[in-house]
């Protein structure tokens, strides 16, 4: 009875042994088995399978999360956000193939209701892979508003050695269930033949090991490699300039009147219009206007209506000059700023003073302390900027996160040559429509003024749905 025991622990050991080879093997190549591939967006520059665009919607400024499907038919996924109460509007959606007309595509409809603004969520079927266009048509009491957004649907191939691994394992496991019928058998009798079928088992299941990590191998470098030449791709900044045409909706600008901007964007190469922008801090395009005396200031967002035709609403509260800076990036290249001036008419407004320097200030209510870790401020030289917010003496900590970020910072020289976008050195927000991060009571800011001389800045916060702007003057030295 003994001697049977101890032959059955044997058994039993051998067994869990084989299990345990092909877990560890299991684990080891699962990554590499079920690495998540990208699906891209129009451009494909951002990876996953959200992406996120802030328009300015005729007076709507509208975030539209778009989350594609890995294969189809299936349905599209969209999750509407409103920046502020919009009132009581209706949200039209449509989408339909590139090309094609959207009065037979598939549609919904969403209505928003006063008061905060929350999520709307909808979705929108979709039967074939390629390029398609989400059109959004708002009509509230603002007014209305038309865009359309491109989007690329790309299936998500398998990767190349899962089918060979599935086999392997599957063998694997098919061995390790026989050799428990053969164990089983031989601890019944002793026969040499079923030993010598267990050994052959035993070296079979081995040499399935030894295949599934070898394919393992082969399929995480191979992903790997695929992942390095994307990133690659990207990176490489190799496309034609952007040119592009500005055109108001009236011959002559006018204080406090508002218009429409239009912006045509061309390709410095071919001529034809651009439309491989991709969304980079949520947006397709960040246009930003200032006045020369840097006391007004609009970040805004054009709704795209056809290829490489932006447009969005503008009132410019003074008269002088002004500039417009276009932000936008192709698909594997880089960002490019476009600056385009123009005039607009008035009665001659008195001069702004300069917005002040460090210290501290109150806004709507709120104080703000602006900072800076190297004083003087020195040209070619790093810096963190620092803002503290408090509110009643109390630390303010519910700041929300806008275009995903905790912050913007602008920064234009005096003399115009230098103009700078940048973002808060915080926690970056997930995509989701429903991001609980929360930013305070200090939002900070790393930037290098590359010259000596005054500079125009503006930090750019969102608290309870509003943006709040704390403009500053500062004195770079050499």
């Amino acid at each position: 009875m003994t001697r049977e025991r101890s032959e059955w622990n044997g058994i039993m050991r051998k067994l869990i042994f084989r299990i345990s080879m092909v877990a560890m093997v299991g684990l080891a190549i699962a990554p590499a088995l079920f690495f998540p591939h990208a699906v891209h967006a129009h451009g494909g520059a951002i990876e996953g399978p959200q992406q996120v665009y802030t328009q300015a919607i005729g007076p709507y400024e509208i975030t539209t999360i778009v989350e594609l499907p890995p294969s189809t038919p299936a349905l599209l996924l969209v999750d509407i956000v409103p920046r502020d109460d919009i009132g009581e509007a209706t949200i039209l959606l449509r989408v339909t193939p590139r090309g094609y007309s959207f009065d037979q595509a598939p549609s919904t409809q969403i209505t928003t209701v006063p008061g905060p603004q929350g999520v709307y969520s909808t979705q929108l079927p979709v039967d074939q892979s390629g390029e398609w266009e989400l059109e959004l048509q708002i009509e509230g009491a603002r007014g209305s508003g038309i865009a359309r957004i491109p989007i690329t649907i790309t299936p998500t191939p398998l990767p190349p050695y899962t089918i060979p691994l599935l086999i392997t394992l599957g063998s694997i496991f098919l061995l390790l269930l026989i050799g428990v019928g053969v164990s089983a058998s031989i601890q019944r009798r002793e026969r040499p033949l079923l030993q010598a079928v267990s050994r052959i088992l035993s070296y079979a299941i081995f040499g399935c090991t030894v295949v599934a990590g070898v394919l393992g191998v082969l399929q995480w470098n191979t992903t790997a490699q695929e992942a390095q030449t994307a990133t690659n791709s990207d990176a490489g900044g190799g496309r034609p300039h952007v040119n592009v045409a500005m055109t108001p909706s009236v011959a002559i600008l006018q204080a406090g009147k508002p218009l429409s901007l239009t912006l045509d964007l061309t390709d410095g190469g071919t001529g034809l219009p651009v439309d491989d922008l991709v969304s980079h801090h949520e947006a397709l395009m960040h246009l930003i206007v200032l006045d020369t005396t840097g006391t007004s200031l609009s970040h805004l967002h054009p709704a795209r209506l056809a290829p490489g035709r932006f447009i969005t609403e503008f009132t410019p509260d003074r008269s002088g000059n002004y500039t417009a800076y276009i932000e936008i990036e192709r698909r594997n290249s880089g960002t490019q700023v476009i600056a385009r001036d123009f005039s607009v008419a008035g009665s001659s407004a008195a001069p702004a003073p300069p917005a002040p320097g460090f210290g501290m200030r109150t806004i709507a209510g709120i104080q703000v302390q602006a900072t800076s870790s190297l004083m003087p401020l020195r040209a070619a030289r790093q810096t963190t900027l620092t803002f503290l917010f408090s509110e009643k003496e109390q630390p303010i900590r519910d700041l929300q996160p806008w275009l995903g970020m905790g912050g913007h910072l602008l920064a234009r020289s005096a003399d115009g040559a230098t103009f700078a976008h940048v973002h808060a050195a915080e926690t970056m927000v997930p995509i989701s429509a429903t991001s609980d991060i929360r930013y305070g009571p200090t939002v900070r800011f790393v930037y290098t003024f590359p010259q000596p001389g005054t500079y125009q800045v503006w930090s750019q916060f969102k608290r309870g749905g509003r943006i709040l702007t704390v403009p500053l003057t500062v004195e770079v030295v050499p």
